[in-house]
C-alpha cells in the first residue's frame, strides 16, 4: 500500500512539476524545437491520471463502506428473526398449525 501511494505522490508531483515547467513559453519552444511538442498535448491527461489514480479508489471505498453497512443491518435483523424462531413460543406454534 505504501509503495502505491508513494507512486500516486510522485505521480501527481510529476504532473505538477510538468505544468510549471509548460508554464513558461520558452520551454514549450524548447520542447518543440526537440521535437518533443506532444508533451505539452499530453498534460491534460497525466493530470487526468494522476487525480484518478486517487479518486477512484477513494470513491470506491466509500462505496464499499456504505454497501457492507447495509449488510450488517441485514445480517443482524436475519440473526434477530433466526433467534425467534429457535425460540418457538405459543404465537409460532399457532401459526404454524393454520
Amino acid at each position: 500500500v505504501a509503495g502505491t501511494v508513494a507512486l500516486g505522490v510522485l505521480n501527481l508531483v510529476g504532473v505538477a512539476t510538468l505544468a510549471s515547467l509548460l508554464g513558461d513559453p520558452g520551454a514549450r519552444y524548447v520542447l518543440a524545437a526537440q521535437g518533443l511538442g506532444w508533451v505539452a498535448g499530453l498534460l491534460p491527461a497525466l493530470g487526468a491520471y494522476a487525480v484518478s489514480f486517487f479518486a477512484i479508489p477513494s470513491f470506491r471505498w466509500f462505496w464499499n463502506q456504505r454497501r457492507n453497512a447495509d449488510i450488517q443491518a441485514r445480517n443482524k435483523a436475519r440473526a434477530a428473526a433466526s433467534r425467534l424462531v429457535a425460540r418457538g413460543g405459543r404465537w409460532l406454534q399457532e401459526a404454524s398449525q393454520d
